[in-house]
């Protein structure tokens, strides 16, 4: 017998919706972490106006063009300034970090343009590495482990993060974590945020505390905790394709023993390497240090302008085959959180570090993501949007995502659209049926992330929770340390992900911290630093006991005997009234 499912116009609209949503990601052509090689024709250009030049005065204007790596091939299709009708070509000079500038010579007055233009082919490299207990660098590599302007590796607030969220002394692993946890603590600025963040520069502790930014901050933040931990690390700079358009970009290089220079991408959340949408312009142990530069006499004037957007035209692009991904099942029921199990296998013969992402239409740290929505109370939820997993040669893993459909469903009525999975592959498209259900509240309420940070005369927790229950839910916090004792809650409203902070005076050298939401106690224990500390201070882990929940209706036999010390318990009453009735029956017989 056929069943015939009836789509109201109302879910009509809102499965076309998805389908719309669904178009025009796919319309952004590719995300950057699937490309493994890029041929691109790319183009630099700025422009801008001198005065009061003098008759036999000169002023040089310097700027840093394409890179020739062992990833990047760069031929040269026009490097050139043009004033008042003619062209002027550069010089090529270097600098201590060995990066390649032009050089303009410019001897008259008046308006500008500037445009570098070639033909560049990128491969991305996926290292293959030993790894090894961090210990003393190389001495030529110091200013690489030294603080910077916008790259505070000394303070107290970056050596505090990284001896809590870095328990490990191995490269890699230290490499990992610093990605990830940078990756999932900043929250990438977008609409009106995005240019004020785009046009100035935030540190790494600006970035800690205010926990926004774009590529920059992400790089601060990362590069100050790495060689807080002994890494070096220097900050490149160069163009990426974020899903959407052409930009400049800035990432990570870490030194290897072995191997040298490792580039990683805590923005695209890329440990080991980066993918070809990197287009290098140059690496310094600052990124202030990349800047245009102009030399002139004092009499004179120039005004230029070099923040300009990149044109980028691609010619041919190549996906990754370094996995395998396979989602399952299709059919999910509204009103409650289902899984989907993706799984991931490692086609190469070397270890994978390979980043997971769920394509959304809306990402937003004020709530639980959402993949679509048609109205304030019909969404498709999704419980965590990126993940990473690491793979052994020819090893395949599960993950789990949930989702959970809070959409207002009949019966009779369907839904049908696609998830979008993305990572070292091509993109896999997993077509989903979304059904009627009966609610069902299995969702958790857990922590996300605890961060301490700490300053010369207090402690700032950084606490990160997920509701994803369709309802409210209230979460306890305490804090204990010598002659400290706080303890205060905090509201979630339905499919939020929150954000709390909490300062207190520094008046311990040791405090716990233990939150305990309806899923789970969470417990951590915090060292604050003040300076660095000659020898390494390395917290307890964090313990998370999971919560499980009572279950109605139990069978009270079966709770007896699976609970012996009840019966212990029974029996010693047993013995005791037993007793008591021989010695009542001795006394009557007496």
């Amino acid at each position: 017998m056929r069943k015939y499912y009836l789509i109201s116009m109302r879910k009509i609209v809102f499965l076309l919706i998805l389908v719309l949503l669904s178009c025009s990601v796919i319309a952004e052509e590719f995300y950057p972490t699937t490309i493994s090689g890029l041929e691109t024709r790319a183009k630099l250009w700025g422009d801008g106006t001198i005065s009061d030049l003098r008759t036999g005065q000169e002023i040089t204007l310097k700027t840093l063009t394409f890179q020739e790596s062992d990833f990047q091939e760069v031929n040269v299709v026009s490097e050139v300034l043009r004033i008042n009708g003619k062209e002027i070509l550069p010089e090529y000079v270097l600098d201590e970090f060995n990066n390649k500038y032009v050089k303009f010579t410019i001897t008259e007055n008046g308006s500008f343009v500037y445009e570098l233009v070639a033909d560049i082919k990128t491969q991305a490299l996926v290292f293959e590495v030993n790894d090894y207990t961090l210990g003393t660098a190389p001495q030529n590599l110091a200013s690489f482990l030294s603080k910077s302007e916008t790259i505070e590796s000394d303070s107290s607030e970056i050596i505090t993060v990284a001896a809590h969220k870095l328990n490990s002394n191995s490269f890699l692993e230290t490499l990992n974590d610093t990605i990830f946890w940078v990756n999932d603590y900043v929250e990438y600025a977008r609409d009106n945020e995005f240019q004020l963040y785009y046009s100035q520069q935030r540190s790494s502790i600006e970035t800690l505390l205010s926990k926004k930014g774009v590529c920059d901050e992400f790089a601060n933040l990362a590069a100050g905790i790495l060689r807080a931990k002994g890494i070096p690390t220097r900050l490149a700079t160069g163009l990426s394709f974020d899903g959407t358009q052409w930009g400049n970009h800035a990432w990570i290089e870490v030194y290897h023993n072995e191997v040298g220079w490792i580039p990683s991408d805590p923005t695209f959340r890329e440990s080991g390497f980066v993918d070809a949408t990197h287009i290098k312009i140059g690496s310094f142990n600052d990124v202030t240090l990349s800047q245009t530069k102009a030399v002139y006499p004092g009499n004179s004037e120039i005004v230029f302008s070099t923040n300009k957007l990149p044109e980028v035209t691609i010619k041919n692009k190549e996906y990754f085959s370094h996995v395998t991904l396979a989602a399952s099942p299709n059919e999910l029921n509204s009103g409650r959180w289902n899984e989907i199990k993706l799984k991931v296998k490692n086609n190469t013969q070397n270890t994978v570090n390979a980043p997971i992402r769920v394509r959304t239409n809306e990402a937003k740290r004020s709530g639980i993501t959402k993949v679509a929505c048609l109205d304030l109370t019909d969404c498709l939820f999704v419980d965590e949007t990126k993940k990473s997993v690491t793979l052994l040669p020819g090893e395949e893993k599960e993950l789990t995502f949930g989702f959970y459909p809070d959409i207002d469903l009949k019966e009779n009525e369907i839904l049908t659209t696609h998830l979008i999975f993305d990572s070292l592959a091509e993109p896999l498209e997993h077509e989903i049926v979304i059904r009627h259900g009966e609610l069902i509240d299995n969702g958790l309420v857990t922590v996300k992330d605890l961060t301490p940070i700490t300053t010369t005369e207090k402690l700032m927790l950084e606490i990160l929770v997920g509701n994803n229950k369709p309802r409210t839910s209230i979460i306890s916090i305490s804090l204990t340390g010598t002659d400290t004792n706080f303890l205060w809650s905090e509201t979630l409203s339905p499919f939020e992900l929150a954000n709390f902070r909490k300062e207190i005076p520094l008046t311990a050298t040791k405090f716990l911290v233990t939150i305990e939401t309806e899923s789970e106690i969470y417990s951590q224990t915090i060292y604050p630093i003040i300076r660095a500390a000659s020898t390494p201070i390395t917290p307890d882990k964090t313990v998370i006991i999971q919560k499980i929940p009572n279950k109605p209706n139990a069978d009270p036999v079966k709770t007896v005997f699976d609970n012996p010390e009840l019966i212990l318990l029974a029996s010693l009453v047993l013995v005791a009234f037993v007793l008591l009735v021989v010695i009542a029956m001795r006394k009557r017989y007496v």
